[in-house]
């Protein structure tokens, strides 16, 4: 009710203030999401050794990386892909067994254990 009808013709537009050029950028984004969680610190995501932190900063650092790659290796260094063992626990309906063998299916099953994965 307190919103003032602005009277011109001019096209409508999306501006994000957190840039001074008024595009939303992944790292005005990413500033964002860390002021959000030292203003609430119960919504922090779960402590990352050095080591992996090193390994994601390299990773982020990789400018001819394409974006994928990028993704897969968060997803890996953090453990959230969505493998059978995780996935499994959201839903009955799906099953903690890799589909190729029949073991549990983790990462490092996904990735470096399953006689598939292997041979691929």
């Amino acid at each position: 009710m307190q919103t003032d009808i602005i009277q011109e013709d001019g096209p409508d537009i999306l501006c994000w203030d957190l840039t001074p050029n008024g595009i939303c950028t992944s790292k005005s984004t990413y500033k964002l999401c860390l002021q959000d969680i030292h203003a609430n610190p119960r919504f922090a995501p779960s402590q990352v050794s050095l080591q992996v932190k090193n390994l994601l900063n390299e990773v982020w650092k990789q400018k001819m990386m394409i974006p994928r790659v990028k993704t897969f290796a968060w997803r890996l260094l953090r453990k959230a892909l969505p493998t059978g063992l995780r996935a499994g626990r959201f839903s009955v309906h799906i099953s903690q067994l890799c589909s190729r063998c029949g073991k549990p299916e983790d990462e490092m099953h996904l990735i470096f254990l399953c006689d598939f994965a292997r041979a691929a």
